[in-house]
């Protein structure tokens, strides 16, 4: 019996055996880079011991390792949110003691028999801001500033309040000192409050941006014009984004869940695509960034060189697209009744919107399919 198996067996034992001595080395951590600061966007893959006790004083003490081209002085403590075994600090960045906006970094640890670790790091950190932070324009004119411009979009609010907060950094370039103003007051447009947060350039005095605090999503009264210059009620919805589009649900056939008008925006396509089998694929609906619809001067409908069969789509369910169909009778050259076709507005730059139901007749030449109006 030889002996050498044996003794390549025992070896190989008391390697594994000596703390210390893996079989394989775990892989290195990948580092995400971010473009225009040194401080990774993201670090993952980690396994390293942490300290216990305080969550927040243990991030800061991983967050000093010169991989994270940051000084955890410069990071404020947020919020601690611990889910079984994983916990996560959030820091706010600082720049000479003022908040920077929408830079924030993370630090996520896992604790297992005991034992806290860092699994992860990462967020956003401006490490090459160098703007003054003293401020050249007085809060008192950043609220008057904010108060006449940055609210335009909501018509001429009510009672309309501006009150200048604190001094921030505004990521861009090395940096953008803006004052943080807080307007309040309702849209008389929409019938609705207003609540913005607006940021003022310090130093220039310009507007940068504004942020609305409320987000409302459902039906709203909005209004349009037509392609003929006329003002008209329009009852849209307004999605949580803020858009707006052309969606009626006020009428009996809406039953909260199927039932509501939709408007789709064609953008100028001719009518015969829409004939057969139905709204294509990728249709959007007419929308606009505020309750307002209409092209921004009046001007005359295009028309198709001859007659084509009008269509309304009414689905129980689902997309319009695969709905059932009722086809109106074909339009001949004449004049069309008001009670069988009404158009809607237009934003600026497409085609006019039309609404068609079945019915007698019509003798006005086929307008091209710029919209349909689907009931679903």
């Amino acid at each position: 019996m030889s002996w050498r198996p044996i003794i390549l067996i025992t070896a190989l034992c008391t390697a594994l055996s000596v703390p210390g001595v893996a079989a394989a080395e775990d892989p290195p951590p990948e580092v995400e880079a971010r473009a225009g600061t040194q401080a990774p966007a993201e670090v993952r893959g980690l396994s390293e011991p942490a300290k216990a006790g305080d969550p927040v004083a243990a991030a800061k003490a991983h967050l000093a390792d010169p991989r994270y081209h940051l000084n955890p002085a410069d990071l404020a403590p947020l919020r601690t949110v611990k889910d079984g075994q994983d916990e996560t600090v959030r820091f706010a960045q600082r720049y000479r003691g003022l908040p920077v906006f929408g830079a924030h970094y993370l630090v996520h640890f896992r604790t297992e028999g005991g034992q806290r670790e860092v699994v992860g790091a990462g967020g956003r950190f401006l490490t090459e801001l160098s703007v003054d932070p003293a401020p050249a324009v007085k809060k008192e004119s950043a609220a008057k500033i904010a108060r006449s411009l940055m609210a335009r979009p909501y018509g001429a609010p009510e009672g309309l309040a501006a009150r200048t907060g604190e001094l921030v950094v505004v990521p861009r370039g090395a940096g953008v000192l803006a004052w943080h103003v807080v307007l309040s007051g309702k849209d008389r447009t929409a019938r609705r409050p207003v609540l913005l947060d607006a940021y003022v350039d310090a130093h220039s005095g310009r507007p940068l941006f504004a942020v609305d605090r409320l987000r409302f999503e459902g039906p709203v009264q909005g209004s349009g014009q037509t392609a003929h210059g006329q003002t008209v009620p329009l009852n849209a919805y307004q999605r949580a984004d803020g858009a707006y589009e052309l969606r009626d649900r006020t009428r009996p056939m809406w039953n909260g869940t199927t039932g509501e008008i939709l408007t789709y925006d064609a953008k100028g396509g001719e009518v015969f695509d829409y004939l057969e089998p139905g709204i294509p694929p990728g249709t959007e609906l007419a929308r606009s960034a505020t309750p307002v619809f209409g092209p921004s001067t009046p001007r005359p409908a295009p028309w198709t060189p001859t007659g084509a069969p009008a269509r309304s789509t009414s689905t129980t369910g689902g997309s319009a697209a695969t709905g059932s169909t009722a086809r109106a009778a074909p339009c001949t050259p004449s004049s069309t009744s008001p009670s069988t076709a009404s158009r809607s507005p237009t934003p600026s730059g497409t085609a006019p919107r039309w609404s068609t139901a079945a019915a007698a007749p019509s003798t006005t030449p086929s307008p091209p399919a710029s919209t349909w109006s689907a009931t679903r």
